[in-house]
């Protein structure tokens, strides 16, 4: 049961005793890329930064330690160094980030110094003709630059890719050169079926492991420190490239998940493959205290479920830019 004044110190508990501490907070479903398994859908419901502000000092107070910061396409947000800068400065342990990297470029230096931590770079192909095909007709250059400048800057960068079955064994190879020829890690996320994923054909793992071992040799563990950070990803090194895997379906990983979903507009999820939210945009707007708002999120994420089930009626119809991938 839940008391109605919990203890600052008490942790954000499910049901299933995990522990929550991370929150993944979209600041736009809008996107500047059509990616095939994608395909944003905007509606347009955006949080101000001081609702932003106020969800996150309330979510601080609750123990959650690291944010992640996503879309849509986060960067396609006014001013979103000064509000990273305005978030960091409320003492998270880490402040993340997912991003095609388009937009990157000139926007590295200015939320490195704001005090973004690292970026993960969605990159599904380095061959322009190929990258074109995925990404809904446009450039890798751009993102390729917006790498390099978030080196750089200091940020820690990994790169993320979803292999297709279609395309993967030319995917694959690209991206791990890239990866190798940078030093940085890079993770193979499983297709899910939500939104448009669910009108492409994923590559099952037992394929992308096989073809990784056939290409380049047998995995070995992955000792460097940092490198595997809060998330689901399962490292192994490929030859001299820190390798992750994310497998949703394939190797399910939910006993552990230790994070919740913030929306564009205004939802608060517990899973990223179930429909119950709840809405915090009218608590803000009718002026609830941050103990009442407090109290909501607490008796909501008892309800956080044990794990996902895709056979969820509705789930095919949203896109992953709507709750923040």
């Amino acid at each position: 049961m839940i008391s109605d004044n919990p203890s600052r110190s008490d942790p954000l508990v499910d049901a299933q005793g995990r522990v929550l501490t991370y929150l993944r907070v979209s600041v736009t479903d809008a996107c500047n890329y059509r990616c095939l398994y994608c395909g944003p859908q905007q509606t347009h419901g955006i949080f101000d930064d001081s609702q932003i502000m106020q969800l996150c000092r309330i979510f601080k107070n609750l123990g959650i330690d690291t944010i992640r910061i996503t879309g849509g396409e986060p960067l396609v947000r006014k001013d979103l160094p000064s509000l990273v800068a305005s978030i960091a400065s409320l003492g998270f342990s880490r402040i993340g980030m997912t991003t095609n990297g388009s937009l990157l470029s000139e926007n590295a230096l200015p939320l490195a110094h704001a005090g973004l931590n690292g970026v993960n770079i969605s990159l599904d192909a380095t061959e322009p003709s190929l990258f074109a095909s995925l990404s809904g007709g446009y450039s890798v250059e751009p993102v390729l630059l917006g790498i390099e400048k978030a080196l750089e800057a200091g940020l820690q960068v990994k790169l993320n890719c979803v292999p297709l079955l279609d395309t993967y064994q030319k995917q694959i190879p690209q991206v791990m050169e890239l990866a190798r020829s940078l030093g940085v890690p890079v993770r193979f996320i499983e297709l899910m079926p939500i939104g448009n994923g669910c009108l492409c054909q994923g590559v099952p793992f037992t394929l992308v492991r096989s073809f990784l071992r056939s290409n380049y040799g047998n995995p070995e563990p992955l000792e460097a420190a940092g490198v595997g950070g809060s998330g689901p990803a399962r490292y192994s090194y490929y030859g001299n490239v820190a390798v992750g895997t994310i497998e949703a379906l394939s190797a399910c990983f939910c006993s552990a998940c230790n994070r919740l979903r913030l929306t564009s507009n205004g939802l608060l999820r517990s899973c990223l493959y179930h429909d119950d939210s709840l809405e915090l945009l009218p608590l803000l707007k009718a002026n609830a205290t941050d103990a009442q708002i407090e109290l909501a999120i607490r008796q909501f994420v008892t309800k956080k479920p044990l794990h996902h089930d895709f056979a969820l009626q509705g789930m095919s119809s949203c896109s992953l830019a709507s709750f923040g991938g």
